[in-house]
């Protein structure tokens, strides 16, 4: 599988991609991340809602259920990943 602008992470390692946004007009985030192992295969994902005042609690919601997820699923060595400069 190609994924456009998507850097693989090392082999013995997952790549965990997070995202947030606001949704309209009430107190709601949409968040979710996606787990893919070095060759872009998806391993593990999550999505939903948060109700937070911010984008970026929901962007540190993300990054915190994504790895969570990780964890459980045994995977120990996690690149991760987001577009929110405040969450780095």
């Amino acid at each position: 599988m190609v994924i456009p602008d998507w850097i693989p992470p090392a082999a013995e390692s997952v790549k965990l991609n997070c995202d947030a946004s606001k949704l309209h007009n009430d107190d709601s985030v949409g968040f979710g991340c996606a787990i893919r192992d070095n060759i872009g295969d998806w391993q593990r994902g999550c999505a939903g809602t948060i109700q937070v005042a911010s984008v970026l609690e929901g962007e540190l919601f993300a990054i915190y259920k994504g790895l969570l997820l990780a964890w459980e699923a045994g995977f120990k060595q996690v690149d991760c990943e987001t577009d929110c400069h405040e969450a780095y």
